[in-house]
Formats: structure tokens, C-alpha cells, sequence
């Protein structure tokens, strides 16, 4: 059970290490989505530009894209790194489920905290494939960019199906008002479609957008 809640407590810190958001207004990993008034839902376009969590050594797409075409040293943790240690926090988690299942019996507590870890471990595998896709996407694969895109979709669903048998929705948060995950599924499939339309070439070289509001944890 240690084992399990510990791996799946990875997902959030590198999901934000990866793509930052310095309060929860311009980034609620639960469901890849800001306040509407900033962006709303974070598409895999999104992704490609976001800048990465200030201080943590992690690649953005755009820099790793770059060092990656110039046959530079990396010189940090890439984007691929990132995804790869998503997939693995979600892949043990989930593998461990079965075990502490067949020992919860009229236990609810345990019941409800191994729904959530399920859940959280379907988001890490949605999270590993959205960043698969978006960096497929950086160099113009429009082919894989589609196929990590399909399997995000299918992460979701099961990640939708997690949540939802845990808690009602939507469910309204002060900082990003409704949140409705199994709503959100719609955008989710949008970002197979924004692969299919994809233009060779639309990635430039350039600094990921960074908002000036945004200020690095000072101690």
C-alpha cells in the first residue's frame, strides 16, 4: 500500500515540473485545465509551447525539440524522461491494485483510497501519452502524434471512469469554477484532431511563452 500511494504521489509534482502553472488558477492537473478566463483546457498545442516549472531542470518541448535538431546535449531531464516516469509510476500502481483489493473486504476507507489511486495512476498514463504526443507533434510526426493521442483519449475514459465512481460531478472549485472530468472528454478527442490538421512547419524555434506573472518558489 506504501509502495503504491508513493509511486502514484509522483504524478502531480512531475506533471507541474513539466508543464507549470505557479497557482492553481493557471494550473489544476486534475484536469488539465485552467481558469476559463486564462486558457480553460490545456490542448496538446498547449503542451508543444508551455514553458516547464522554473529551477527544476526539465526541457520544455521547444528546447528539447531544438537541442534534439542540432544534435546538442539535452543538458536536463527531456520531455520523453518526464513521460517515461509517469507511465511507470501508473504502470506499478496500477499492477499493485488487484493485491490490496482482494484484501479491503467491507473496508471502505481502503476502498475509496484505492479508487483514488487508480485514478491518479490513469491520469499519469494520460499525462505520458498527451506529452508523447505533443513532442511527436514538435517534430512534425503527425502519424504517432495521432496514435499517442488516441491512447490519451482512452486514458482518460479510464481515468473519467475512476473519478467519477469516487465522486459526483461537475464539482465547482473556487480558484477554476465547474469542473466536470467525464464533460471534459470532448476536448480531450479535440486534440486527435488538432494532430490530424497539423502543418509541417508550424513549430518555430523559439523560447516557450512564459507569463509574466508567474515567479519561481523563493525560500
Amino acid at each position: 500500500m506504501y509502495r503504491a500511494w508513493a509511486d502514484v504521489s509522483q504524478v502531480f509534482p512531475l506533471i507541474t515540473r513539466f508543464f507549470w502553472g505557479d497557482i492553481d488558477v493557471r494550473w489544476f492537473p486534475e484536469a488539465c485545465l485552467s481558469h476559463p478566463r486564462h486558457r480553460g483546457f490545456y490542448t496538446v498545442r498547449h503542451f508543444v509551447e508551455g514553458e516547464t516549472m522554473p529551477g527544476s531542470g526539465v526541457l520544455s518541448i521547444l528546447d528539447w525539440r531544438r537541442r534534439k535538431l542540432a544534435s546538442e546535449p539535452m543538458n536536463g531531464t527531456t520531455p520523453l524522461e518526464i513521460a517515461d516516469a509517469l507511465d511507470g509510476v501508473a504502470t506499478r500502481t496500477l499492477a499493485a491494485l488487484p493485491g490490496l483489493r482482494a484484501t479491503q473486504a467491507t473496508n471502505k476507507e481502503l476502498r475509496l483510497t484505492l479508487g483514488d489511486l487508480e485514478a491518479m495512476a490513469h491520469l499519469g498514463r494520460y499525462y505520458a501519452t498527451k506529452i508523447r504526443g505533443a513532442a511527436a507533434l514538435a517534430l512534425d510526426d503527425k502519424n504517432a502524434a495521432i496514435q499517442y493521442l488516441q491512447q490519451a483519449l482512452e486514458n482518460w475514459k479510464s481515468y473519467s471512469a475512476a473519478y467519477t465512481a469516487q465522486y459526483t460531478q461537475p464539482r465547482l472549485y473556487n480558484r477554476v469554477g465547474f469542473v466536470d472530468i467525464p464533460g471534459l472528454t470532448a476536448k480531450v478527442a479535440q486534440d486527435v484532431e488538432i494532430a490530424r490538421q497539423w502543418t509541417p512547419g508550424t513549430i518555430k524555434d523559439a523560447k516557450p511563452a512564459r507569463n509574466t506573472a508567474d515567479q519561481p518558489f523563493r525560500k
